[in-house]
């Protein structure tokens, strides 16, 4: 750095000050993001799933992130911070699948015009909630994906209710608890 140059610590090189995309990401383009804004010249690890998030970070119009495939999974098969439970979801485009493990019937979101995923549209679009579930089961085989199993020692008996479990408070931030279904 030149004599008396300063550096702006809010946003890193090649990253504009104050940008701000509605592009979908995850964990996994941390590392081929950071690699790219490094100029890492290597090639990353084959099986590695995530884009580079450096041409959107850099402001340029339009700029998409490039993966190997054009849905965007996230799999989280335990407990966690929300009452859906183990889950899985996958995003294509605007649409947005949810496969709750709990109850095994999927979720169908279009994100263009329901950002906070109020309108299940599985029911109405059951031809493409089937495709995209059928899509998402293939994708969890291929990796060979943790699924959820049954925890041998459960007892309903002494299961707390949710709100319980989490010390009385909303963990979704949406204003409505309920117990664990039994």
């Amino acid at each position: 750095m030149p004599d008396g140059a300063a550096h702006d610590f809010r946003r890193g090189p090649g990253v504009k000050a104050g940008v701000c995309s509605h592009t979908f990401a995850t964990t996994v383009d941390i590392l081929p993001t950071i690699a790219a804004i490094a100029h890492v010249k290597e090639p990353l690890p084959k099986g590695i799933e995530g884009g580079s998030l450096a041409t959107v970070l850099g402001g340029a119009a339009n700029a998409s992130v490039k993966r190997a495939r054009e849905e965007l999974v996230a799999h989280f098969p335990h407990y966690d911070k929300d009452e859906q439970g183990p889950a899985s979801a996958l995003v294509l485009g605007n649409v947005k699948l949810i496969h709750p493990y709990d109850t095994n019937v999927p979720m169908l979101f279009d994100l263009s015009k329901d950002m906070s995923e109020q309108h299940d549209l599985a029911k109405e679009r059951a031809k493409e909630t089937a495709d995209l579930d059928r899509r998402l089961n293939e994708y969890l085989s291929l990796v060979n994906a943790g699924m959820p199993l049954p925890n041998p020692k459960y007892d309903a008996s002494k299961a707390q209710p949710f709100q319980e479990r989490r010390g009385g408070k909303d963990p979704g931030g949406k204003g409505k608890m309920k117990p664990d279904a039994q």
